[in-house]
């Protein structure tokens, strides 16, 4: 899967290949299709906030659940209209937010 890699602080991200384990338990893994870098975000590329580095950044985005991990019943793979940290906003029937955490 491709991803852009912060590798330090201040400098451009790099887009790499990255390996991703299988999701584990309470994990979903989402394809991203486009994603944003949010104020915490920023803060981790200028080195305001102290975050370990390599880095893949953007918590927030929009894409498809292609895997989830056990223990995650209320996500299935197929299409999402937006992801945040720790929940995924699905589109059917009714637009509700479910807590995957």
């Amino acid at each position: 899967m491709r991803a852009a890699v912060l590798h330090e602080h201040r400098r451009p991200f790099a887009i790499e290949e990255v390996d991703l384990a299988p999701p584990g338990q309470g994990e979903v893994e989402v394809r991203l299709h486009a994603s944003g870098v949010c104020r915490s975000d920023w803060s981790t590329v200028t080195g305001d906030t102290p975050s370990p580095l390599p880095a893949v950044l953007g918590h927030e985005g929009a894409g498809v659940v292609e895997r989830v991990g056990p223990g995650v019943g209320s996500v299935e793979p197929g299409p999402v209209r937006l992801v945040r940290a720790g929940v995924i906003l699905r589109q059917d029937r009714h637009d509700r937010e479910l807590d995957i955490s």
